[in-house]
Parts: C-alpha cells; sequence; structure tokens
C-alpha cells in the first residue's frame, strides 16, 4: 500500500511541529512547511529553519523541509508541488501556522500585530485551502478506512450520533428534541 502524504504549515515548533512528528510516526510522507524568520509586526520570535531542521531530522526519512509564508500563495504552492513531484499527490493538508497577540486589552493591541494575526491565522489556512484544494482533489478516493473529508465535516452517520440529544436528567422535551433533529438531520421525527 502506498504511503499517505502530508503537507503541515507551521512544522518548526507547536502544534505543527507535534502534527509533523505524529503524522511521520503512523507513515505518512510529511512535507513540513514553515516560515523560518521572524515578523517584524509581532514581539517574538518565531520558528528558524534551525527548529524546522530539527523536526525533519527527528521524524525520520518521510519527511522534508520547505520554506514558505502561509501568507505567499506562490511559495506554497511551490510545497504543493513538491509533494506531487516527490511522491506523487497530496492527500491532507494542515494548516497549523498560528501567531498570537495581545497581553493587553483588545483595544490596545497594535494595529500591526493584529493584521498579522489575522494574515496569518485566518490568511493562511484560505491560502493554504485555496493553493492544495486542486491538489487533493486530484488524489483517488482514501484507500482504506472511512472518508476523512466526510468524518471531519461532521457529514458522517456516526458525527450525527454524537450529537443527538441524551436522556437522563438533563432531558430535553420532546418539542425541542425533534426541533434539534429537525436541525441536523433535516426533518423532525416522533419520540
Amino acid at each position: 500500500m502506498t504511503a499517505r502524504v502530508a503537507l503541515v504549515t507551521g512544522a518548526a515548533r507547536g502544534i505543527g511541529a507535534a502534527t509533523v512528528m505524529a503524522l511521520a510516526a503512523g507513515g505518512w510522507r510529511v512535507i513540513a512547511v514553515d516560515r523560518c524568520a521572524d515578523d517584524p509586526a509581532l514581539p517574538y520570535p518565531l520558528g528558524s529553519r534551525g527548529d524546522l531542521d530539527r523536526v525533519v531530522a527527528e521524524a525520520g526519512p518521510a519527511v522534508i523541509a520547505a520554506q514558505a509564508d502561509t501568507r505567499d500563495p506562490d511559495a506554497l504552492a511551490a510545497a504543493v508541488r513538491l509533494a506531487e513531484e516527490r511522491w506523487g499527490g497530496l492527500d491532507a493538508a494542515v494548516a497549523a501556522a498560528g501567531v498570537i497577540a495581545g497581553g493587553v486589552p483588545a483595544w490596545q493591541v497594535p494595529p500591526e500585530q493584529e493584521q498579522a494575526v489575522l494574515d496569518i491565522d485566518l490568511g493562511g489556512v484560505l491560502t493554504l485551502a485555496r493553493v492544495a484544494g486542486p491538489a487533493l482533489l486530484r488524489r483517488p478516493q482514501p484507500r482504506r478506512g472511512p472518508d476523512p473529508a466526510r468524518g471531519a465535516a461532521g457529514l458522517g452517520r456516526r458525527a450525527r450520533r454524537r450529537v443527538r440529544p441524551r436522556r437522563g436528567p438533563h432531558r430535553l422535551g420532546p418539542a425541542r428534541r425533534r426541533g434539534l433533529r429537525a436541525a441536523v438531520y433535516g426533518f423532525g421525527s416522533r419520540d
């Protein structure tokens, strides 16, 4: 069976690095992406190329480092192309890059820090979806197990079961249960 391929942003430290390690341990091939440079709008250091190289070395030979800013669609597209050229496609794209700002009331956060948070935390996710989406769609359906897109979106039958109201001391009344079922399933039902 062919190994699955993932691209992970924010891979030099934190959640991104942990995601790379977990995927590699699970047999995935990974493109580990990070900006590898500080952002002048943020008051703390970001991951470095040395951090990214340490993660890649620790994760093993199935991981490749790529330097790209999540705000740069061309750089992210190059990382996606690397996955397709090296391993024939892309099965997952994980947007783990993120920054924080603050430490003061919201109205006192400098506008450049606020913009950096929005550009990286929100814009980076959208940019990754835009450049990785076509590559993900070119890949065949999952070779085993449930379709990860359905499970992640909460569209699978098992996901719907989890949101059903539970019986017990916090039981919803029959009318509220019907309303909840209508919202979740798109139709009403009897008790």
